[in-house]
């Protein structure tokens, strides 16, 4: 069994403390169900999460034999968004 595990960090690298911090999966292309997230550390993000503070995420992907059929490269994409002064968000997505 081939496992896939993706770490999700999430970085304030703004100048202002984020609450309300979701991450969520926005794509994945491997053939068997899409990861979840399954570790998060200490975990929910602490709230607010300050500037230059970090929250780490884990997720794992069991690979099924149409993946391996493919010999496709697997891209899992995550998307994160925060709030600031009450009602302004801001968000950023990555690929792995």
């Amino acid at each position: 069994m081939e496992i896939n595990t993706y770490t999700f960090t999430v970085l304030n690298d703004g100048t202002v403390p984020l609450t309300g911090i979701t991450l969520s999966e926005v794509s994945f292309n491997g053939n068997g169900s899409s990861p979840s997230l399954t570790t998060c550390n200490s975990g929910a993000p602490a709230t607010p999460l300050n500037p230059g503070d970090d929250y780490s995420c884990q997720a794992t992907y069991t690979l099924v034999g149409a993946d391996k059929v493919a010999s496709t490269t697997i891209s899992n994409t995550a998307r994160v968004v925060g709030t600031y002064d009450t009602d302004l968000t801001v968000s950023d997505e990555d690929s792995a």
